[in-house]
């Protein structure tokens, strides 16, 4: 249950991330 909040958390800071970088 812990896991499920924090890859919900956790994977849209990795999608912006991620966005930022193909960006630069």
């Amino acid at each position: 249950m812990i896991l499920s909040i924090w890859s919900e958390n956790v994977s849209p800071l990795l999608l912006c991330k991620q966005f930022r970088e193909n960006l630069n």
